[in-house]
């Protein structure tokens, strides 16, 4: 989720619990926090007020998700339907 301030995220721990969960769990984290060049993280005219995106903003947050899941899914990172189970994900047996 991007938020204008990651810095009060980052203190809180929730960034890195939610990756501690995804790391558990076999799935990638897309952390859009990590980058403090992102225009996510350090620029307000993406949002229309202190947590939600703009027009502007979610339009490129989108591109920016999409992109990074069309990248996992070439790299077999992510579950299709015909597998449900990801490539480094937890083993059933």
């Amino acid at each position: 989720m991007p938020v204008y301030a990651p810095e009060r995220i980052l203190r809180l721990g929730s960034s890195q619990m939610v990756r501690r969960v995804a790391d558990e769990a076999g799935v990638p984290f897309l952390d859009y926090l990590a980058n403090p060049t992102s225009p996510f993280t350090r620029d307000f005219r993406q949002y229309a007020d202190w947590v939600h995106l703009n027009r502007t903003g979610a339009s490129l947050f989108s591109d920016a998700v999409r992109e990074d899941l069309e990248q996992l899914l070439d790299a077999g990172e992510l579950p299709t339907c015909a597998d449900p189970s990801p490539k480094n994900g937890p083993s059933s047996a």
